[in-house]
């Protein structure tokens, strides 16, 4: 921890980082080095490169998480929980901007068209994540086995993520145990991965268990306080309280960065009939060209639920408070797990049994995903349904938008979508 850094240069530091977040969990992380190692010097490369392997076995938006645990390492507890809030704050307001206004305006006059081109792009950059997470996750038949497996137990069983994340754990424990080498393991790790008894130094600290409870306590604390007070002020009719809630729970077990955000949030709330796929897919869209983490299509769900079902609220303030207990939901699970767990982020990454459960549920996160495709596709390339017809237009611009993002950042591509879909509109009149 660096005492030499002053508040006001630390908070100047996280909200210019939060402002030019844009792209993926991989290039947010290149920022935040060239930033924090190469240009502030504030801390050296093997203790970022530490923290970042430890936030990529943790759940929840992978450069909010390796935000939290800088900030921690640089200015202790609070410090982490200032730098993640920092660090999302600007991507939050400019979301919440851009699907307000999207909302209130949705499918009336150009707006239906741009929303037409920011869908298709969502629908890219799902297909774009599917084949790149395909290629680096599933190198071998098991695997394989392990994304079939979680496809069907979501799209034929119909079981909810979280149970598809503990049932894939599970499996990569036990077979960690008996092919240790699929999962970067060797022999040893992979006896200790299935149940060995070598003595786990993190286990076997006083002083980690009691912290570890005073974060678990203050953790219980912010959720039955926020839950309870949400239910009081809301009523037990409205939804917001179990919005809230549900994103909790969300956050707790989306392993998989931004994509196992979006795969365990869109099941909760599709299964409970308060967003539609065809309404989620602009949100991909939206949170593409704001900065932030992808993750916070988060807000775009809660912003569309708390408009649509506003209960005693007008819509606009539905629409607000939802937005913002989605968010506060989806990261506080994140949060505390990360400063729980930076202190120890060697140990904790080098954790066989952690690492082989991580496997798993990676190689089983492609099959959710593919649901994720089929379900967004298909509300954007057949909004009518099967009778109804393709909508090619749509179908170009993501076919375009696959293309535009092996060159392109994803906020350009997105801006262009738009324009584009406008400009088809105003010309076939």
């Amino acid at each position: 921890m660096s005492s030499s850094i002053s508040l006001r240069d630390f908070v100047r530091c996280w909200l210019r980082l939060g402002c030019v977040g844009f792209v993926g969990g991989a290039a947010q992380a290149g920022r935040l080095r060239r930033e924090l190692v190469d240009r502030l010097g504030w801390m050296d490369d093997a203790a970022f490169l530490r923290l970042r392997g430890a936030c990529a076995l943790l759940p929840g938006p992978q450069g909010f998480l390796l935000a939290v645990c800088l900030g921690r390492e640089l200015r202790g507890p609070a410090g982490g929980a200032l730098a993640g809030a920092l660090w999302a704050l600007p991507g939050v307001l400019v979301l919440l901007a851009l699907t307000w206004g999207a909302t209130a305006a949705a499918w009336q006059g150009q707006m239906d068209a741009a929303l037409t081109g920011l869908s298709a792009m969502g629908v890219a950059l799902a297909l774009s994540a599917l084949w790149r997470m395909g290629r680096s996750r599933l190198a071998h038949p098991v695997f394989w086995a392990f994304a079939a497996a979680s496809f069907l137990m979501s799209w034929g069983l119909r079981l909810k993520f979280t149970g598809i994340v503990i049932a894939a754990a599970l499996m990569g424990l036990w077979l960690g145990g008996l092919r240790p080498e699929l999962f970067g393991l060797d022999p040893v790790e992979g006896a200790q991965a299935e149940g060995g008894s070598r003595r786990n130094p993190i286990a076997a600290d006083a002083g980690v268990w009691r912290r570890g409870l005073r974060l678990a306590a203050l953790f219980a604390g912010v959720w039955i306080g926020l839950a309870g007070a949400a239910h009081l002020l809301l009523g037990t009719d409205s939804i917001l309280p179990r919005l809230f809630s549900l994103a909790m729970r969300t956050g707790a077990f989306a392993f998989g960065g931004a994509w196992g955000v979006l795969a365990s949030l869109a099941d909760v709330v599709q299964r409970q009939g308060w967003i539609s796929s065809a309404q989620l897919a602009p949100g991909l869209g939206l949170a593409a060209i704001a900065p932030g983490p992808l993750a916070l299509v988060a807000e775009h769900v809660g912003f569309v639920a708390g408009w649509a079902h506003p209960g005693a609220l007008p819509q606009a303030a539905a629409g607000v408070l939802g937005s913002v207990l989605a968010v506060l939901g989806l990261l506080l699970p994140g949060l505390f797990l990360a400063l729980g767990v930076a202190p120890h982020a060697a140990a904790f990454a080098a954790n066989p049994r952690v690492r082989a459960a991580s496997v798993g549920i990676g190689a089983a996160l492609v099959g959710v995903l593919l649901k994720l495709c089929l379900l967004v596709g298909g509300a954007v390339f057949l909004p009518g349904g099967f009778e109804g017809g393709v909508d090619w237009v749509a179908v170009v611009l993501a076919a375009g938008a696959l293309l535009a993002l092996l060159r392109l950042p994803p906020v350009a591509v997105g801006a262009l979508c738009a324009a584009l879909a406008v400009a088809w509109s105003l010309a076939a009149g």
